[in-house]
């Protein structure tokens, strides 16, 4: 069959016409509404919601507090010696799955490993295959195919004895509270593929309007996906466990900072394998080496 499909470039006027001029009042609440936990981080949802074209007076934005003790249950680790995604891509994905699989064999605890295409997950499914061969270890794997809810549901029930590979709809939606997952793995920034239709067109937009693309489209876009996807973690107050951030762009590009800065947890930064999975110990219930 043949699909034609068509979005709209922006949504900002249909809601002021169709759905705030109708309204008394309305309410609009998330974990991942702001870029960031200032009120400047409202600037792109504002904007894309067109609730920018309201007196100031009429549209409230607030930040409340995180009943998760981040900072005591939460570590971000970022490695410093991981090759830059961009630069080395294939050299990357490998990096990655030898880091899963270190994590795998170290720890008894679910992970989640969150991918911004299928040919990467792809690589690294095949890679785990080979290098957790004999260690029962389940290796869950979206396809288009494959139930997700059953995908979750395997997870639960894995014993800590599973990683799952998921691409775009894994990165929200899934409530894996306790042991079942403790780690989530995002290998690269989910920055939209800037040769997709809708994407393209809405740059070309913004271009023509004088606006800067990146600023106010990709980046803001990627920062709540991140926020979408490391808040797969930390589900219940008794959580614990840790975000791995495998993206070397976040530590060496001016923009890498928002991200760093938008996390919630104890960021730290590591300079070998080593250290950073002795790290990990201390947020991960079943913390025993396997033999």
């Amino acid at each position: 069959p043949v699909w034609i499909r068509s979005a709209p470039l922006e949504i900002a006027d249909m809601l002021i016409d169709g759905l705030w001029q109708k309204l008394d009042s309305a309410l609009l609440t998330s974990a991942t509404l702001a870029t960031t936990n200032t009120a400047s981080g409202f600037t792109h949802i504002l904007k894309s919601l067109g609730l920018n074209q309201f007196p100031p007076e009429r549209v409230r934005t607030s930040i409340f507090g995180s009943p998760f003790d981040y900072a005591n249950n939460c570590l971000v680790g970022y490695p410093t010696f991981f090759p830059s995604p961009s630069d080395l891509p294939a050299d990357h994905m490998t990096a990655v799955s030898n880091m899963c699989a270190e994590i795998a064999m170290r720890h008894k605890t679910g992970m989640l490993v969150l991918f911004t295409s299928y040919k990467a997950l792809r690589q690294v499914e095949r890679d785990l295959k080979k290098i957790l061969l004999g260690k029962d270890i389940e290796i869950l794997v979206q396809r288009g195919g494959r139930n997700r809810d059953m995908l979750i549901r395997r997870l639960r029930s894995a014993n800590g004895k599973a990683i799952l590979l998921g691409t775009d709809s894994f990165w929200e939606g899934i409530d894996v509270p306790g042991p079942a997952l403790q780690v989530v793995v995002i290998p690269k920034l989910p920055f939209a593929v800037p040769n997709d239709p809708i994407v393209a067109a809405r740059i070309n937009k913004l271009r023509r309007e004088g606006g800067n693309p990146f600023m106010e489209y990709q980046l803001p876009n990627a920062v709540l996906k991140v926020r979408q996807g490391a808040g797969r973690l930390i589900r219940t107050v008794t959580d614990r466990g840790v975000i791995l951030m495998l993206d070397a762009r976040i530590l060496t590009k001016r923009y890498g900072d928002i991200f760093y800065r938008t996390l919630p947890g104890k960021a730290s930064q590591f300079e070998n394998t080593e250290s950073l999975l002795e790290a990990m110990d201390a947020y991960i219930s079943d913390n025993t080496t396997d033999e």
